[in-house]
């Protein structure tokens, strides 16, 4: 399911709790978006400001012990700034943006135009490490091509799934993936063409149109009831 954020409607005046014609408008449009809220689960996520947006979780474990893998990723991330590592995925920019009990990390676009969040958490596992990543748009999105899922790949994946390590391969393999509804989790989206990344684009900024209308339709109605009281 897609998620939607409460800190959004919060921050827009619709917070909880809600009118019952905002909440009938709200239900009637995720349903016939085919989208529903999800409900919260034991992933470490950032969050997002945006009202409706896209996300993916995986769960990875590494033949490298935790401490490796966690300088491994650093070390990519700090690469896409220094430019001694490239992100396979239309070159974004890593940042660090909290590093204590998990590691929170933000992901922009070449162009500039789009900024993910994520967060890892790193657990030993023996002489290995379990990884346990969630990644979240950061605006209106359902139809990520894979983008969230793509942004915790490209730290962790090795010479064999066609990426670059700045260290030394992590011995890395995906023990399971899950995404919100319309967002996708395929590896060959992590190389895909200029077009993909255009398409991505359009329909992204189609159904942001989409769902603000929607959600300023359904702001009027809120506001109309209150007024008739």
């Amino acid at each position: 399911s897609l998620r939607y954020s409460a800190k959004a409607h919060h921050a827009l005046g619709t917070h909880p709790p809600y009118t019952q014609s905002t909440m009938k408008f709200t239900s009637t449009f995720l349903a016939l978006a085919g989208i529903s809220a999800a409900t919260a689960d034991s992933y470490q996520c950032p969050g997002s400001a945006a009202w409706v947006y896209a996300w993916a979780e995986v769960d990875v474990t590494t033949t490298a012990s935790c401490a490796d893998a966690q300088a491994e990723v650093q070390a990519r991330v700090a690469g896409t700034q220094d430019g001694s590592w490239t992100d396979p995925h239309n070159g974004g920019t890593y940042n660090v943006l909290s590093d204590s009990s998990y590691l929170e990390l933000s992901r922009t676009t070449a162009n500039g135009q789009y900024t993910d969040k994520m967060d890892l958490t790193f657990t030993d596992s023996g002489t290995g490490c379990t990884i346990s990543g969630c990644s979240e748009s950061q605006v209106t999105s359902i139809a990520d091509f894979s983008t969230n899922y793509c942004n915790m790949r490209m730290l962790y994946c090795g010479t064999a799934d066609g990426c670059t390590a700045v260290n030394g391969d992590l011995g890395s393999t995906e023990t399971n993936k899950k995404t919100s509804a319309g967002a996708s989790s395929t590896a060959s989206d992590c190389f895909p063409s200029s077009t993909a990344v255009e398409d991505h684009t359009f329909v992204e900024s189609v159904f942001g149109g989409v769902v603000h209308a929607a959600h300023d339709e359904a702001e009027v109605a809120r506001r109309a009831l209150r007024g008739s009281h």
